[in-house]
């Protein structure tokens, strides 16, 4: 019933500002307009679009848009394709800013529009539409957010639906590359990065990732805390976590040995994973982020959204991976255990670690 109030009220706006809006002029460029809503993970995978400024030889201008608390990602990002930054809070509850951000991108005179958000929901279905563009494509066909009557509504919008029958978010990037732009191949970029800039951390040293976006995801304390004695015996540990969850992590891991917190800004994270010798995290954004960096990551997936996000194309060499088998795998975390067995009940032995 939500989800159809919520989509209601999105086609029911975007009818209304469209009409209030004055009509694009026409236009004889070229431009191109990514738009992903969603979460740090997903801004990772998807910055691959930025990988190359050959990919859009043939657009006038490109443009990225993501969520505004995720632009010091990119900030050392110094290519072709234009960031734009989105706060969807804002968004939702000012009517000013709403007007002016959805002018200003009616202003691009966008010629095509992807929505790459592995999440469609009426916040990125309104952005995609209100270009106007001649041309809109989705990557995603999951009705979750939308519902069905409701998905098929925005789905008639599209010129195409792409790569429905590709679960993998990375191969779908993938794939959309090498349609922009043939033979273009995805793998580790710089672009994160400062290559001008060294460590303000002494080698050598372990980052650790405990917490994601849902706690459903994340492996258990206990374990963690178990690891982080045994790999504190040689190494240095940094737990990294947002400033949100600085007081969460003090309380879990107050008992571990050689450790220390780092509430780092986004903007400051790359530099602490990209120096470290190993980097261990849960099925999350920073997972993403360390294997799209190169370092040997491994990553404590579990089984809820098994090969949508992990395991990556074989490519990326560096990446262990460990879950539990169970056959409740694919629940898409809807997990209707205690806790989640594909997740809990992994062990990791320190010794077998490529440290």
């Amino acid at each position: 019933m939500i989800i159809a109030y919520k989509n209601i009220i999105a086609s029911v706006y975007l009818i209304f500002i469209t009409s209030i809006l004055k009509k694009r002029p026409p236009n004889f460029e070229r431009n191109l307009l990514f738009i992903n809503t969603e979460q740090i993970g997903d801004i990772v995978i998807s910055s691959a679009l930025l990988n190359d400024d050959s990919y859009y030889s043939n657009y006038d201008n490109v443009y990225f848009l993501i969520k505004s608390k995720y632009c010091g990602l990119l900030k050392n990002y110094k290519g072709k394709v234009q960031i734009i930054p989105f706060d969807k809070k804002r968004f939702i509850c000012s009517w000013f800013y709403n007007f002016k951000f959805i002018k200003h991108i009616k202003s691009l005179a966008i010629t095509e529009v992807y929505n790459v958000s592995p999440a469609r929901g009426p916040i990125n279905e309104i952005l995609t539409h209100i270009t106007e563009a001649p041309l809109r494509y989705t990557s995603n066909n999951d009705s979750f957010y939308l519902g069905d009557k409701f998905f098929r509504y925005w789905n008639k919008k599209y010129t195409s639906i792409l790569y429905s029958d590709i679960l993998n978010e990375y191969l779908k990037i993938e794939k959309l590359l090498n349609m922009l732009s043939p033979g273009s191949i995805e793998g580790h970029n710089n672009i994160f990065t400062d290559i001008n800039k060294s460590s303000s951390v002494s080698l050598p040293y372990i980052t650790i990732s405990p917490y994601s976006s849902n706690k459903i995801k994340d492996w258990n304390v206990d374990n963690y805390l178990k690891l982080i004695n045994e790999i504190g015996k040689e190494y240095k540990v940094y737990i990294i976590c947002s400033p949100s969850q600085r007081s969460r992590a003090v309380k879990d891991f107050r008992n571990a040995t050689n450790l220390t917190i780092r509430d780092c800004k986004l903007s400051d994270v790359v530099d602490l994973i990209i120096n470290s010798k190993l980097f261990i995290g849960n099925d999350s954004g920073l997972t993403h982020l360390a294997t799209k960096l190169g370092v040997q990551t491994v990553a404590i997936i579990g089984g809820g959204m098994y090969g949508r996000y992990f395991p990556l194309p074989n490519r990326y060499c560096k990446i262990n991976y460990y879950f539990t088998k169970v056959p409740c795998f694919g629940c898409q975390w809807k997990c209707v255990y205690t806790y989640p067995l594909c997740l809990n009940n992994i062990n990791i032995d320190v010794s077998r670690l490529i440290i």
